[in-house]
């Protein structure tokens, strides 16, 4: 046997020596750290078979709770997701400091029921309630409020599994985003003083459905610390050892079962932490509060999972490749090879704890917000991959539509942009030209029967690098009323405006004609809207910045049309659509053309009732159709 006894010893350095250890084939003991000595957990006669925490590589944080646990005395706490790991573990030390009544929240009874039980036998003097509930349930969230008014919530549940969540994207949805929003309208509502997020690392640049709807979490704490009494803060945590959905349990009894041990890729890493000082971050961020900050922790180096793998087997006592097999399986959807602890643009400032630091929160269009997050409840209700689409592109989950900064990026110059958009363009615009001909026909007929003049309506536009194009579209105003009435705006009741058109517009069948416009490289289907040649500007009166959005050609819809339109001014239109020639993707694509198709749907009858900008005798919605 070898023990090694050197509580004092710095992570790197016990881990160096227990890895030298292994090599010998002996057993291996060790007498607790430091920490666990200090703290209670242990006592200095007692030893235990070394634990792969042992081998991260790093010191433990030390966080001295009796510190910073006075805001929880005496006070009413909510945990959600209170029977979890983490959760259950956030009870246990908010239990010792005495708090007025600690409310448990978890849907799944085991669970809730485990936490009651040990809580009641090892704090018999506790207030405890334990209900059962989801935060998808916005009547029982508000109820269990109104009842106990907490002081303090901590809201742990969440679905946090990723490949799971990449199955059923709907779900992580409703239950991440929409759950966390029930709990943080609620706190606002009634007025609690402090409300502590828990979010992910995977929340960073997501690459999956889980981290983009833990991202729109902070994103929705963010925005409500902005305007509520109530501090909203959230915290990042790496990779919880010993949590459920872990890889630890799952690697120990593939080594028990002899074998293979899975690992999805060779050079995969990760930032891992304990449960004590995952518990300890949340509960140290309660206390730092001010509103609007996302703690993160110093976790080191991160950690090769291969290396990970290969320690256990050996902890266990069997060699790596001889007696036990690793195999590598492959990335799963929506796996990355590294997580990131912040974004770059987010910058990082010390706490008083110097492992323990502060994100600065970026700044994003809470109005725009609002608005995704309508349109991704109505995706989530229905059991289909939009809702994965609309949720899942990372460049719209950092910046909401909004570039704040950073490396500028250049989607326009990627092989999509250049090459497969222009195809694609083809494509639709043959099957559309094909499909619709009777349609277009009819039209053409109506319009043509409705007053005098061509059928079709031509207008110059700004395209491709300021080069002027002719776009085409129905004409729905009678020949001449250029000259006449309200010049560039169309209004509801603009007698300009022929019979045939109203109907037209209302259903954009107006801009049918522009497949030709897709058909000869004008136009794509997705892009800027056509700028006029004179409104708001001449070419030449843009900005340098101003002039990206025509690096790409414009489209039939864009970026800024799903974004509220004639809702927004020309300045902020002019950012959205530069913001899409820079990150234009064939994901952020497929989701302006769905989120198109719905307010096509679910603006049919309200369409021509607004004030759209048209130029002299424009016939379709100018800039702004």
């Amino acid at each position: 046997d070898i023990i090694l006894a050197i509580p004092t010893a710095p992570g790197k350095e016990r881990s160096t020596i227990l890895k030298l250890c292994q090599a010998t084939k002996c057993r291996i003991k060790t007498i607790p750290a430091l920490v666990q000595l200090t703290n209670g957990e242990f006592s200095i006669h007692e030893m235990r078979d070394i634990q792969v925490e042992d081998l991260l590589g790093r010191d433990a944080v030390k966080i001295n709770l009796d510190d910073v646990m006075g805001y929880v005395s005496g006070k009413t706490v909510l945990v959600t997701g209170g029977g979890g790991s983490i959760g259950s573990e956030l009870c246990r030390k908010i239990a010792t400091y005495k708090p007025k009544k600690l409310v448990i929240l978890d849907i799944y009874e085991n669970n809730a029921y485990a936490i009651q039980q040990e809580l009641l036998h090892d704090f018999p003097e506790l207030s405890l309630d334990v209900m059962i509930g989801s935060v998808r349930d916005k009547n029982r969230i508000d109820a269990l409020f109104e009842k106990y008014r907490p002081d303090i919530v901590y809201h742990a549940a969440a679905h946090k599994h990723v490949p799971l969540m990449e199955m059923s994207p709907n779900e992580a949805i409703k239950n991440n985003v929409f759950g966390t929003l029930n709990v943080v309208e609620a706190a606002d509502r009634y007025k609690a003083e402090t409300f502590v997020l828990i979010s992910t690392d995977k929340a960073v640049n997501p690459t999956n459905i889980m981290g983009a709807s833990k991202r729109i979490c902070e994103m929705i704490v963010q925005m409500y610390s902005h305007h509520s009494d109530t501090k909203f803060v959230a915290v990042r945590f790496g990779n919880v050892l010993g949590s459920n959905g872990s890889v630890i349990p799952l690697f120990k009894r593939q080594i028990e079962q002899g074998g293979p041990v899975t690992v999805t890729h060779k050079d995969i890493i990760r930032y891992f932490m304990t449960i004590p000082e995952a518990v300890s971050l949340v509960l140290q961020a309660g206390a730092f509060a001010e509103g609007g900050e996302i703690f993160v922790l110093d976790m080191g180096n991160p950690v090769k999972i291969d290396d990970l793998a290969r320690d256990m087997i050996r902890l266990m006592g069997y060699e790596p490749d001889v007696d036990i097999r690793i195999e590598y399986t492959g990335l799963r959807p929506g796996e990355k090879l590294y997580e990131e602890l912040m974004m770059a643009e987010e910058g990082l400032t010390a706490t008083e704890n110097n492992l323990i630091f502060i994100g600065k929160p970026l700044d994003f269009n809470e109005t725009m917000l609002m608005r995704d997050l309508a349109v991704l409840r109505e995706l989530a209700a229905v059991d289909r991959s939009a809702v994965k689409q609309s949720a899942g592109n990372s460049e719209d989950i950092r910046h909401c539509g909004v570039n704040t900064g950073g490396e500028k990026r250049m989607g326009y110059k990627s092989f999509y942009a250049r090459h497969v958009k222009r195809a694609l363009d083809i494509l639709i615009a043959l099957l559309g030209l094909l499909i619709a001909s009777p349609l277009l026909l009819l039209t053409a007929i109506a319009v043509k029967l409705d007053s005098k003049g061509p059928a079709i309506f031509k207008q110059p536009r700004l395209g491709l690098n300021g080069r002027v194009f002719n776009i085409y579209k129905f004409r729905s105003m009678t020949v001449g009323s250029e000259h006449t009435g309200t010049g560039v705006y169309s209004r509801k009741d603009d007698v300009r405006v022929t019979r045939v058109g109203k109907f037209i517009r209302a259903t954009s069948i107006d801009e049918l004609p522009q497949l030709i416009n897709l058909l000869n490289g004008t136009m794509s289907a997705i892009g800027p809207r056509p700028a006029l040649t004179y409104h708001p500007w001449r070419y030449d009166e843009y900005t340098e910045e101003q002039k990206e959005m025509f690096l790409v050609r414009p489209g039939v819809t864009g970026w800024a049309q799903v974004n509220g339109r004639k809702d927004v001014e020309w300045h902020r239109r002019i950012k959205l659509n530069v913001w899409y020639v820079e990150n234009v993707s064939f994901m952020l694509d497929v989701k302006i053309l769905f989120r198109t198709i719905f307010k096509v749907i679910a603006n049919a009858d309200n369409v021509n009732v607004e004030n759209t900008l048209k130029a002299d005798g424009d016939s379709g919605k100018g800039v702004d159709a």
